[in-house]
């Protein structure tokens, strides 16, 4: 289901309603904010998740913001402004 809201976000035009990813962009966006990338960086077993993190650069600030998220919204969010998506490749196969 997440996929298909992807794939649909990327080939509308809009959507009167913003899924979530789209508005995490917006919301970015209008907080001055720059969208870097997003990073998958593990799997956990006991939370059967992928530990996700969208890093986000602020206007003021000399780091860069790393802020935990849902696989699906750091892929959603990536795919949609044309960022890159890094995988930790340590624990490929491993899962």
């Amino acid at each position: 289901v997440e996929i298909c809201s992807i794939y649909g976000s990327i080939i509308a035009d809009s959507d009167p309603t913003p899924l979530t990813f789209q508005l995490m962009l917006q919301l970015i966006d209008v907080l001055g904010g720059t969208f870097m990338e997003s990073t998958i960086d593990r799997y956990n077993q006991d939370l059967r998740l992928y530990e996700s993190y969208l890093t986000i650069r602020m206007p003021g600030q000399s780091d860069v913001l790393q802020v935990r998220c849902r696989g699906s919204d750091a892929i959603g969010l990536s795919v949609l402004a044309k960022k890159p998506i890094k995988i930790n490749t340590a624990f490929l196969g491993r899962v």
